[in-house]
């Protein structure tokens, strides 16, 4: 028994093509709502140990200020403010989260990029007999970059092929 492709007989290269652009668009929107919500997460985090370090150092000073007897819990305090300030730069949350924000706009832009071809492009046979498998392949090949999170800050993860 012979195994037999998954599409009809009577698929279009427009058919295939917009098949394919549509799996692109459905993966790109769903990646980049999952890297948005990272970036959030890891903001979140940039937060919370960042005010928790600012908060318990103004503490500390306080106290330490405050009378001789204060000193020592101080101290205490200062010592857990500065495990927080060095957790915050082991953690890199920041630079988490910029990172996380840059794969979002790629993977959102990748997203825009597939439906403009999919809703316009794909319409003109031209198109797809033309440069619709190239194009095609060209997303693919910026979804391949953006899994392995290649690319510059200053480049368009999205940007269409000319």
């Amino acid at each position: 028994m012979t195994a037999t492709p998954s599409t009809p007989a009577t698929s279009t290269p427009s058919s295939g093509i917009a098949a394919a652009l549509q799996k692109l668009l459905d993966d790109a929107t769903k990646r980049g709502a999952d890297e948005g919500y990272r970036a959030a997460k890891w903001g979140s985090v940039h937060l919370a140990v960042g005010s928790s370090a600012a908060v318990l150092s103004a503490v500390a000073a306080a106290v330490g200020l405050g009378d001789a007897a204060g000193r020592v819990p101080a101290a205490v305090i200062a010592l857990v403010a500065s495990g927080l300030v060095a957790v915050a730069g082991f953690l890199d949350s920041r630079g988490r989260q910029k990172e996380h924000q840059a794969l979002s706009g790629g993977w959102m832009g990748l997203a825009a990029v597939a439906e403009a071809h999919l809703t316009v492009d794909v319409l003109d046979p031209a198109w797809v007999q033309g440069r619709g498998r190239e194009v095609l392949e060209a997303l693919i090949q910026k979804k391949c970059r953006l899994l392995r999170g290649e690319f510059s800050p200053t480049e368009s993860p999205s940007e269409a092929p000319a």
